[in-house]
């Protein structure tokens, strides 16, 4: 059937304007995800996992532009979190595999075992953050990569099960005296805020571990307290100046903590008060 010549001059009238609507909504879908992709790092210093074996962790800095490199082989015994022990790496993946409850065991225990907040799995990832942290491999010198070795670096130290069978054990103490300053978050250390950490838990040691993240990002941990005031969720006093700071932005995101302007300890920058959300992650889930 053929055009009428109203119908064409319709046609000739529309379809300009149908290909610049469409070429506007393809730009501006263009844009959005373009955007996602440039904001999808969701801090200064972002890091991941990547199973296998051995099972890679990969931190990248922004500001410095170097991606650090921490290879654990899977029959390395780490200390699980959730009470589960000391286990092998394989073995959390497998117990979170087959127990609902276990949710995040494995990423946990790394987080844990390096003082360092992990974002999650690369395959957990969200598509942009993906694209953002291919694309920055891809093109990534060489020289801005730097390997932690543990073997060779005796964090990795051998021990007996009470069967009788050999272990390889990671060794917490000797892995925080080589890290030093390599995982530090720029800002962050730049700031120096003196922080004052309080327990108000039952559970021993939680003051002790969030301190060695504290100390690895680069703060200034000068107290670990225990308090008998036990709150449920974390905590942070400080003054209206430094509620913005990029300390205190670590601290509320790696630890889920509320920020307050209450009660805060001029002894102290910054006084994190950690509460019985985050002993969860020490205690039996079951």
């Amino acid at each position: 059937m053929s055009l009428t010549h109203r119908d064409q001059r319709i046609g000739s009238r529309y379809l300009p304007r149908f290909i610049f609507a469409a070429f506007s909504v393809l730009f501006i879908v263009l844009v959005i995800i373009s955007w996602n992709i440039v904001t999808a790092l969701p801090s200064e210093r972002t890091t991941i996992a990547i199973a296998g074996d051995p099972v890679y962790v990969l931190s990248w800095d922004e500001v410095q532009r170097t991606l650090t490199v921490i290879p654990i082989p899977v029959d390395v015994y780490l200390d699980g979190v959730y009470g589960v022990g000391s286990l092998s790496v394989a073995s959390l993946q497998k117990l979170e595999a087959l127990d609902a409850k276990k949710k995040g065991l494995f990423v946990k225990s790394l987080e844990n075992t390096l003082a360092l907040p992990i974002v999650g799995q690369w395959s957990d990832l969200s598509p942009a953050l993906r694209f953002r942290l291919w694309w920055i491999r891809k093109w990534l010198r060489p020289d801005a990569v730097k390997m932690i070795d543990l073997k060779s670096e005796s964090v990795l130290r051998s021990d007996v099960l009470a069967d009788g069978s050999g272990i390889r054990v990671f060794d917490v103490n000797r892995y925080d005296a080589v890290i030093g300053n390599r995982l530090e978050v720029d800002s962050i250390r730049r700031e120096e805020l003196r922080i004052r950490l309080v327990n108000t838990t039952s559970v021993a040691g939680l003051g002790n571990r969030a301190a060695r993240t504290f100390s690895l990002a680069g703060m200034v941990v000068i107290a670990v307290e225990s308090e008998p005031s036990v709150q449920k969720f974390c905590s942070i006093h400080t003054k209206k100046e430094l509620q913005d700071s990029k300390t205190a932005t670590f601290v509320k995101r790696a630890f889920h903590c509320s920020l307050t302007l209450a009660d805060w300890d001029e002894r102290a920058d910054l006084t994190v008060k950690l509460g019985e959300d985050y002993a969860k992650g020490f205690t039996t889930s079951d």
